[in-house]
């Protein structure tokens, strides 16, 4: 006939007072049986261990102790800099330098002239008799993009930083 031990839950039970099996039964298991013995003295130790420590308490102000010593969020940069403008300004004059001194200057005549119509456009744009209206809501439309841009756009972009 082979032999039921307990198992590690029903000892634990049993030392807690929850034993669904008879108190009788584990018991007298527990004395027939040398391997549930020696399972039931290592948990009895532990039990008694358990009953004499005190317990960890946290001090009342554990929390803000800890929240003090964890470092403060960097804040959000300024959108630009003036230096990162200048350094902008700089490259772009660099880059129509380097473009005169080593593309010859005849090539952009075309483009000159097609600017110089473009001049045109821009005072009939500006007339008086409404095309200033049309100018006015088109930078409105683009102060609109540019206000939806920084706020749908820019706070993602701020918060990988």
């Amino acid at each position: 006939m082979a032999v039921k031990h307990l198992s590690e839950d029903q000892i634990q039970d049993f030392l807690d007072g929850n034993s669904p099996t008879s108190k009788n039964l584990v018991e007298r298991h527990i004395r027939a049986c040398p391997a549930c013995k020696k399972i039931y003295g290592h948990y009895q130790n532990l039990f008694v261990g358990l009953k004499q420590d005190p317990g960890f308490q946290l001090s009342p102000d554990f929390a803000s102790s800890v929240i003090s010593r964890l470092p403060q969020a960097a804040q959000a940069k300024v959108r630009f800099q003036l230096s990162d403008i200048f350094i902008g300004i700089t490259g772009i004059a660099a880059l129509i330098g380097a473009l005169i001194y080593f593309i010859d200057i005849n090539i952009f005549s075309d483009l000159i002239t097609k600017i110089r119509s473009l001049a045109s456009l821009g005072k009939s744009l500006t007339a008086s008799d409404g095309g200033l209206m049309v100018l006015g809501l088109a930078g409105l439309t683009l102060l609109f993009t540019a206000a939806l841009d920084w706020l749908l756009v820019e706070p993602k972009s701020r918060k990988l930083v």
